[in-house]
């Protein structure tokens, strides 16, 4: 064989090597990178846990019908159980399993309105609550991180405002605030998406909103934008905010981490129909103490901010843990009487610490039969009194608001305003019930249908702002 054949099949040889090693590095590459990537794509693929949202959650709508499920189950050892109001009932041993409800896609609006009550336990007041549309709902904040009952999916409490006492305002003492409440000739009613220019030009004596523009503490507003909303179109507008006192929101500031593993005693359950807000014992002491009592507290830092007072929602739910709730209505002698005492004693405390800061209650009119809520409160509100109950844009039934209007106007009687809200967008139905609410005597507004409360409706009909 001639050298340059030796030499021709020495380099096929080393080819041939070559080729073979590196077809073998490719193929270890592959192996690799095929290993690296399937798990995730098996973790991708799999299905998700039925408790998680599918969605993220959308900016809050109406607020829930009444009926929520889960919360505590309690099994008593000892039936003899405190019934005054603030202290924690049951003296025996208990079990507590607390159930949150399964996900929904939407996110939570701030509170249930509440059935019309009647004065009396009359057929026609016990249907209303089982046919009632919800009302509206608070402030704008994404609720939670996708349904996770995790401690990592609760949202992060959001920073403590700790103001010093000698900061808070100082309100003016020349009128009180049921009759600066009684001047208002109209008003407007924006829970989500605040513009604050645009606000501060509308044609309302009083302007109720949420303390933070979206529902958390670090984007709550500051004393010079709400000094702007009080110097805009009216240079006396008032400007209350909105507070849930009847349900705990996890999208607020006090909400920890863990409290969905592990809740603390006061904590019911989840709402039913909205994810992240939760039903409470609101006759507990830890409770109360997160609302009032302390200048770090809810309504606290709701002063500190400049408003002018705060809007009570939810100040009927017992109600709804006496029809949903039974075991946990069942620790309490007299519910209805602990509700009494509660909005009295946060009021005791809110003229004690805020002289001039006024306070507004939101539906709950059966209250009002009491002396003593009437005495605790500068004005009521109403939602849905004329329209609503049924569906949207239907007239509620005469004896519905014949019994609402018979607790509304032991208020007028002494002098205290009712505002009334009705949630229509056939300009025809506006204008109807803007003129028989001011004919009863009441401040009405007409926002829109969808109970959003994300707009602030300026073209109001004649009568809303007369």
């Amino acid at each position: 064989m001639s050298v340059s054949t030796t030499l021709l099949w020495i380099v096929i040889l080393v080819l041939v090597i070559a080729v073979a090693v590196l077809a073998w590095r490719l193929w270890q590459t592959t192996r690799t990178r095929r290993a690296d990537v399937a798990p995730r794509d098996c973790e991708d693929a799999a299905p998700p846990d039925a408790g998680e949202a599918q969605s993220a959650p959308r900016r809050r709508s109406a607020p829930p019908p009444p009926a929520a499920a889960g919360g505590y189950t309690r099994s008593t050892a000892d039936s003899g159980e405190a019934a005054s109001t603030g202290s924690r009932a049951g003296n025996g041993s208990r079990q507590d399993t607390f159930q949150t409800t399964r996900r929904r896609t939407a996110k939570p609006p701030p509170a249930l309105a509440g059935h019309i009550p009647g004065l009396s336990a009359s057929p026609a007041a016990a249907s209303t609550h089982a046919r009632r549309r919800s009302g509206v709902r608070p402030p704008a904040a994404a609720a939670g991180h996708g349904g996770r009952d995790d401690e990592t999916s609760d949202p992060e409490p959001a920073r403590r405002l700790s103001v010093p006492v000698s900061r808070f305002p100082k309100y003016p003492q020349t009128s009180s605030p049921a009759d600066a409440l009684s001047r208002a000739s109209s008003w407007g009613y924006q829970l989500q998406d605040l513009e604050l220019a645009r606000a501060g030009q509308a044609p309302f004596d009083l302007l109720v909103i949420d303390y933070s523009h979206d529902g958390s503490e670090e984007d709550a507003f500051t004393p010079q934008e709400l000094a702007r909303l009080k110097r805009g179109h009216k240079p006396d507008r008032l400007v209350y905010a909105y507070i849930s006192v009847g349900e705990a929101e996890s999208y607020r500031y006090y909400w920890q981490r863990g409290w969905k593993r592990s809740p603390p005693a006061w904590l019911v359950g989840e709402n039913a129909d909205w994810q992240e807000n939760y039903t409470v014992r609101f006759w507990d002491r830890d409770w109360q103490r997160i609302l009032f009592g302390t200048p770090d507290s809810y309504i606290g830092r709701i002063a500190a901010a400049g408003f002018d007072g705060i809007y009570l929602d939810r100040c009927d739910v017992h109600e709804e843990i006496t029809a949903h709730h039974p075991n946990v209505s069942a620790e309490r002698a007299d519910i209805e009487a602990d509700m009494v005492g509660f909005v009295t004693a946060l009021s005791d405390w809110v003229r004690s610490a805020y002289p001039g800061f006024g306070i507004i209650m939101q539906n709950a009119e059966g209250l009002l039969t009491r002396a003593q809520v009437r005495a605790a409160i500068d004005a009521v509100a109403k939602e849905e009194l004329l329209f609503g109950l049924d569906a949207p844009e239907t007239r509620n039934r005469r004896e519905d608001v014949m019994e609402a209007r018979a607790a509304l106007d032991l208020m007028r009687r002494e002098g205290k305003a009712v505002f009334a809200v009705e949630y229509l967008d056939r300009p025809e139905l506006r204008l109807e019930a803007a003129g028989a609410l001011r004919a009863m005597g009441y401040v009405p507004y007409m926002a829109r249908k969808d109970r959003e409360l994300a707009t602030l409706e300026l073209e109001q009909p004649a009568p809303a702002i007369a």
